[in-house]
């Protein structure tokens, strides 16, 4: 842990001192200075590269941060350190390798560009399009409330053939309460169509005696 915080530590003296002091050599315009920053920041580079993978293989190692901490302080406040390392080991790698590193950048620089390009149309045409659905649902007007569906009104034609369908189910009824069902009402009503019939016949025969006497 304290080896971690040490490392830390030391990651942020190696940012803000060279760059204040970047600050003041330029502003003093201090061709030694100047130089002497520029080499830093290259080596500073390198170093932070090395560190990103030596800190994911190599932190398990007894005093790791304690020996990163050493060469990121050597560096800020040891001009002869960071000028024998640029000097010996980062300028001739450089070199030899421009050519090769010069179209990896140009190509790694044009691969960005034309993911930017593409991601930010992308981005412009769904924000066009959540825009416009946007400005849509607020300009539409809002549904009238409907009412609810009401029976319309029977009509008189319906009224009437109830009434009817009423008046035919009463007699039906009444012939069924006397229990003798429809055979009942069929002898009733033959009953009194003979009583009818016989009620003139009667009347007859009594004037053809009266006549008689």
């Amino acid at each position: 842990m304290t080896g971690w915080f040490l490392g830390s530590a030391a990651e942020v003296v190696a940012v803000l001192w060279p760059a204040y002091a970047s600050f003041k050599a330029i502003q003093t315009r201090n061709n030694d200075e100047y130089m002497r920053w520029m080499k830093y920041w290259v080596c500073y580079a390198v170093s932070f590269a090395v560190f990103a993978v030596a800190d994911i293989l190599l932190s398990w190692v007894p005093f790791y941060y304690v020996g990163k901490t050493v060469c990121l302080l050597a560096l800020v406040f040891s001009k002869e350190a960071a000028d024998s390392a640029y000097t010996r080991v980062i300028h001739p790698t450089l070199v030899a390798g421009e050519p090769e590193i010069d179209s990896l950048v140009n190509e790694l620089r044009q691969g960005v560009l034309q993911c930017l390009r593409r991601w930010s149309t992308t981005a412009m045409h769904k924000g066009h399009s959540a825009f416009v659905s946007i400005m849509a649902s607020l300009t539409q007007p809002a549904p009238s409330a409907t009412a609810t569906p009401t029976a319309p009104p029977p009509s008189s034609s319906s009224s009437q053939r109830t009434r009817r369908r009423q008046q035919q189910q009463q007699p039906d009824r009444r012939g069924r309460g006397r229990g003798g069902g429809w055979a009942d009402s069929s002898a009733d009503s033959v009953v009194h169509a003979s009583d009818d019939v016989d009620v003139p016949h009667a009347r007859h025969r009594s004037h053809t005696t009266t006549g008689r006497y």
